[in-house]
């Protein structure tokens, strides 16, 4: 049994432990926080968000007390612009910007629809007060005035939109110390004034204008310029002020509105972004591929792809017998690519298995006389591994050792797109696709019974 002081030792030990642990943390150079208070009686988070590809993420969030203060920490590796609001990423538009560096702490205090900075700053949070104190009225009238009963029209919101315009000429800000921040911010104010006209036209109102009611300023907007790069996914709401002047900019031509995007914006990958905004409205596998064949040509990021392929697993998993089957590419034993697709015009038969599966390697012996009594007919027999990677070469062997015929190809491991695309919950999996691409079945019986050459022979007289 320990002594009372050497418990006492060890408790002391703990708490010197406990302390070191959590300064440790709060001193992390890379570590900025953004301290203050949030005056809004109904709410009780707070979140920071980061800024990717054009939208919001959130990546800390505080639950407000009855003292009202909040306080969120986040690791910065390089400086940029974030995020301080209410509500999630989308749905409430009470947001404000600050700028982080690694170690920065922001201290601010929200009232309502505006905030100010208290105590010690940045140099680069001031001028971001600056530009919020400037631009506040407008913000009141474009974002904040559908949340009272006095709700700004264009024949109030047109007047002060063009003063601004004019202030804007004149308009001086103090040197940060930071050429990065004074190079992002030069360019941030010029989008931030952008979300604010033109997201104006978006907000609910009780009167709308007429083409010729429009000031100047929406005329000089340039979209070859503006589109031209891909600046604004940069910035807060990138991704919607994009929609937003795709389709604002045919209405103030008073044009049909399409989905040609190439027309109206320059760069390939904003295509993309405009083009995924349509991902919603897909409602089969089909309707997918149609949608691959108009614009998958600008889905080109990987944050993209991985947007596309989560639409495409949901879809795929959806899809029906008689639907298009998913499409899929995997390397051979020889490493070369082969696809799915590349067999359009022959009967598919699929085997997903691994070597680790007993009833998977029970099915190959009648998989082989399969294979060589239709040999000569229109039917391919894909094998397809979902063997781990560490297993890849056990599989290459498994292959040459059991003279395995027809095509064999590697996806790896249970985490591959086949078993997503399918949804795949146990293997030996046999799928049948008919000569036009489309699925016969997802769960064909298995070669070891007659029942699957009748489905076979069926397909193969079509």
């Amino acid at each position: 049994m320990k002594s009372k002081s050497s418990l006492l030792l060890a408790v002391f030990a703990g708490l010197v432990l406990f302390f070191y642990s959590a300064c440790s943390v709060q001193n992390d150079s890379n570590i900025a926080i953004v301290h203050g208070t949030w005056e809004e009686a109904n709410e009780e988070k707070v979140s920071l968000f980061s800024i990717t590809h054009g939208r919001l993420e959130e990546v800390a969030t505080f639950n407000v007390g009855e003292d009202r203060e909040f306080s969120l920490a986040v690791p910065v590796k390089s400086e940029t612009f974030y995020v301080v609001g209410i509500g999630n990423a989308m749905a409430h538009p009470i947001k404000f910007v600050v700028y982080l560096k690694p170690g920065d702490q922001v201290n601010m205090a929200v009232n309502n629809f505006t905030y100010s900075l208290v105590g010690e700053n940045t140099p680069e949070n001031k001028e971001l007060e600056k530009w919020h104190n400037f631009m506040s009225p407008l913000e009141q009238k474009s974002f904040y005035s559908i949340f009272s009963r006095d709700i700004s029209t264009y024949v109030d919101f047109f007047p002060l939109l063009d003063e601004k315009v004019e202030e804007l000429e004149t308009l001086k800000f103090g040197s940060s110390g930071n050429p990065v921040f004074e190079q992002a911010f030069a360019e941030f104010r010029k989008i931030d004034f952008m979300a604010n006209a033109v997201g104006y036209n978006y907000m609910p109102r009780t009167a709308h204008p007429e083409s010729e009611d429009y000031p100047e300023y929406y005329r000089n907007i340039n979209m070859d310029e503006i589109t031209s790069d891909c600046r604004l996914l940069a910035y807060p709401f990138g991704k919607s002020l994009l929609s937003q002047l795709f389709h604002f900019s045919q209405v103030l031509q008073e044009g049909k509105l399409t989905r040609d995007y190439a027309k109206w914006i320059k760069n390939d990958t904003l295509i993309g972004e405009m083009s995924l905004s349509q991902l919603g409205q897909l409602k089969s596998y089909g309707a997918l591929i149609k949608f691959e064949d108009e614009f998958g040509k600008y889905i080109l990021t990987d944050d993209q792809k991985k947007r596309l392929n989560e639409v495409r697993i949901k879809l795929a998993q959806e899809n029906k017998e008689g639907q298009p089957a998913v499409d899929f590419t995997y390397p051979d034993i020889n490493g070369k690519q082969v696809s799915l697709s590349d067999f359009k015009g022959k009967v598919v038969l699929i085997d997903v298995w691994a070597t680790w599966c007993g009833p998977c390697k029970a099915q190959i012996p009648a998989l082989k006389k399969l294979e060589a009594d239709y040999h000569s007919n229109d039917l391919v027999v894909m094998s397809i591994s979902i063997d781990e990677e560490k297993d890849e070469q056990k599989w290459k062997d498994f292959v040459k050792t059991e003279d395995l015929k027809g095509v064999q190809l590697y996806a790896g491991g249970w985490k591959s797109e086949i078993v997503k695309y399918y949804n795949i919950k146990g293997i030996p999996r046999f799928m049948l696709i008919d000569k036009k691409g489309n699925l016969v079945s997802v769960d064909a019986p298995r070669p070891s019974t007659p029942d699957l050459r009748k489905l076979i022979d069926a397909e193969l007289k079509k």
